[in-house]
């Protein structure tokens, strides 16, 4: 009878056991993230056409850009004024060789022609914090009709 209660501990531990390791091994593993595909199939312009620049406003805070995503024309001038809300950051478009410094509520001007259908990153270029490494947004460049 000892013999038999001790197997049934024994076995119970060992399952106990091999069940708090698991869970302990999917805890330390983040989830895996499926990729993010573009699928709105009718984007609609971002911002106001003023003559013949479209102009956008956009704020910058940890961590994120509002709005997170430009939609354009190809052909456009684009005007983006962008400001800061909290603390310094950056807005970067690598194929547009911009890289812009945004200091808290001072409003910077950039401007580009869109000349390029796509879809790039809109980065922040300056070090604002834990969360830095994700902000990001999106210049959609669409083709012109």
């Amino acid at each position: 009878m000892v013999k038999k209660v001790f197997f049934f501990t024994a076995a119970f531990l060992v399952l106990l056991s091999a069940a708090g390791m698991q869970r302990l091994e999917s805890a330390g593993r983040r989830p895996e993230r499926e990729e993010e595909a573009y699928e709105d199939v009718n984007p609609q312009p971002t911002g106001e056409v003023s003559g013949e620049v479209r102009e956008i406003y956009m704020e910058a805070f940890q961590f994120e850009f509002d709005p997170a995503e430009i939609v354009v024309y190809e052909g456009e001038e684009v005007e983006i004024t962008a400001v800061s809300t909290d603390v310094t950051h950056g807005l970067g478009i690598d194929e547009y060789g911009i890289d812009i410094t945004l200091e808290p509520d001072q409003e910077e001007v950039i401007s580009f022609i869109a000349d390029e259908p796509g879809t790039y990153t809109i980065r922040c270029t300056v070090f604002c914090g834990a969360g830095h490494g994700d902000m990001q947004g999106k210049l959609i460049v669409l083709p012109e009709d």
